[in-house]
């Protein structure tokens, strides 16, 4: 019996598929990969992609042993890099473009979380967090970064993130391992 919407070897290809802030997790060849597989020749929509820089705005420099925001930040993104995260969107513009896909439209899409937001200080705790063993080894107080953060400051998080839409290739590319 066939059921509607799956075919030989498991689901029909779809035109659309949407992933929200996940592609910065993937090595842009192997997500390329994937979103061909699953949507041949399709379109790709990626809101919220990460762009690699999240800053405060207001920024502050560090004073004693506080670290500045510019360290904090630097430390951060490190440390998502250590991770394997991929923080250039190009990079997965690029793969896609080389496998015979296209971008069909990219747009700014920072976050911009408010000292109000509630999100605003889970998002200080996971930069804090982030950042603490790499401050520590270099005689920084992350702890007194974020109290100062949380507590005094109250600076608005900016994450810069971008919207993607690519056309995906027909053909799919081989995996890379």
């Amino acid at each position: 019996e066939a059921q509607v919407g799956v075919g030989e070897g498991g689901l029909a290809p779809c035109d659309l598929l949407v992933g929200s802030g996940f592609a910065d997790l993937f090595a842009p060849a192997q997500l390329t990969s994937l979103l061909a597989r699953l949507c041949p020749g399709g379109l790709a929509y990626l809101p919220i992609t990460f762009a690699g820089a999240t800053r405060l705005e207001p920024a502050e420099g560090g004073a004693g042993s506080v670290p500045s925001d510019a360290r904090v930040m630097g430390a951060y993104h490190e440390h998502l890099r250590a991770q394997g995260q991929f923080l250039e969107p190009q990079r997965l513009v690029d793969a896609v473009c080389e496998a015979g896909g296209a971008l069909v439209e990219r747009g700014a899409s920072p976050w911009r979380i408010a000292a109000d937001a509630p999100f605003h200080a889970w998002m200080v705790d996971f930069l804090a967090a982030g950042t603490a063993r790499a401050m520590w080894a270099s005689g920084w107080d992350p702890v007194a970064w974020r109290w100062r953060v949380l507590h005094e400051r109250r600076p608005t998080v900016v994450a810069d993130n971008v919207d993607l839409l690519l056309r995906l290739p027909r053909a799919v590319p081989s995996p890379i391992e």
